[in-house]
C-alpha cells in the first residue's frame, strides 16, 4: 500500500528511514544508557513511561526484521518515526514496480501487556478505542511475568470471532514459552532465549521466530546502509543514502 494522504509528509527530504538492524542495536544502546541516567534496574527501566515511545519504534524495527527474513524485498525493509499518533511508527519497502520515490508501507500501532488482566481484553480495548487506517498492523508487546500462562490459540479464536475492523493482529515477545525449553540442551536453551517470537492472532493463527543477530550479520559487517531518505518528489526521483558525521538514532 502506498502513502495515504495523512502520511504524505513522509516524502519530505528531512524524513529518515532506518534499517531495522540499526534499530535493534540502537534501541538496546539507548535502553542501557537510560538505566544509567535514571539509576534504574532493567525491569524498572523497561516499564518507565519515558521508554514508551522508544518501545513502540523498537516494535516497528522488529516487525521489519521479521519481514526482512520472511518476506525479503530487493530494497529491504525500513522503519521511521511519525509526526502524529496514530500510528506509532511506519515500516516500508521502496517500491519495485514503478520508477520514483514510492514505497509500500504499513502503519504500526503498539499496545503493551505487562501481566495485568487478560491479553485479549487489552487488545480489544485498544481496537475499540480509536479508528485506524485499513493498512494498520496492531502489535501487542508482551512484558508479563509468565508467558507460560497465556493461551495464545484461545486468544486468536476470540479475536477472529470478534471480527474487528482491523484484521492484522500480532503479539510479540522476547524468548519463548518455558515449555519449549524442557527437552533442550544448555546451549540450545541460551539460543532460544535470545530470539524474538511473533505470533499472528488474526486473521489466522501462526507462529514465527527470528534471531536478530543472525539476520543482521551483513549489517554488522558494514554491507548494509543504516539510513535512507527520499531525494525528492516525482517519478524521476529516488532515494539517497544518508551521510552524517553523527550517528542518527531513532531513539534519541
Amino acid at each position: 500500500m502506498g502513502f495515504p494522504p495523512h502520511l504524505n509528509y513522509l516524502k519530505e527530504k528531512e524524513i529518515i528511514w532506518f534499517n531495522p538492524c540499526w534499530g535493534f542495536y540502537a534501541f538496546w544502546d539507548r535502553f542501557n544508557n537510560f538505566m544509567k541516567e535514571k539509576k534504574l534496574n532493567g525491569k524498572e527501566a523497561w516499564l518507565h513511561r519515558d521508554m514508551k515511545e522508544n518501545k513502540e519504534k523498537y516494535v516497528a524495527a522488529l516487525l521489519a526484521l521479521f519481514l526482512k527474513k520472511t518476506n525479503p524485498e530487493k530494497n529491504g525493509w525500513w522503519f521511521t518515526k511519525t509526526l502524529q499518533d496514530p500510528p506509532d511508527a511506519i515500516i516500508g519497502t521502496p517500491e519495485e514496480t514503478v520508477k520514483g520515490n514510492l514505497m509500500k508501507i504499513r502503519e504500526i500501532e503498539v499496545v503493551e501487556y505487562i501481566g495485568k488482566g487478560s491479553v485479549f481484553e487489552v487488545i480489544k480495548t485498544k481496537l475499540n478505542k480509536k479508528q485506524y487506517e485499513p493498512n494498520t498492523v496492531l502489535v501487542c508487546m508482551l512484558s508479563p511475568e509468565n508467558i507460560e500462562e497465556i493461551k495464545f490459540e484461545e486468544i486468536s479464536k476470540k479475536i477472529i470471532k470478534e471480527n474487528f475492523f482491523l484484521g492484522l493482529v500480532f503479539v510479540l515477545f522476547h524468548g519463548c514459552p518455558l515449555a519449549h525449553l524442557n527437552s533442550l540442551s544448555k546451549e540450545k536453551i541460551l539460543s532460544e532465549l535470545s530470539k524474538i517470537s511473533l505470533i499472528q492472532l488474526s486473521p489466522i493463527y501462526n507462529f514465527f521466530s527470528i534471531f536478530p543477530q543472525n539476520i543482521c550479520k551483513d549489517f554488522v559487517a558494514g554491507k548494509e546502509k543504516a539510513w535512507l531518505k527520499f531525494s525528492g518528489r516525482g517519478l524521476s526521483t529516488g532515494f539517497d543514502n544518508v551521510i552524517s558525521e553523527n550517528m542518527l538514532n531513532p531513539f534519541n
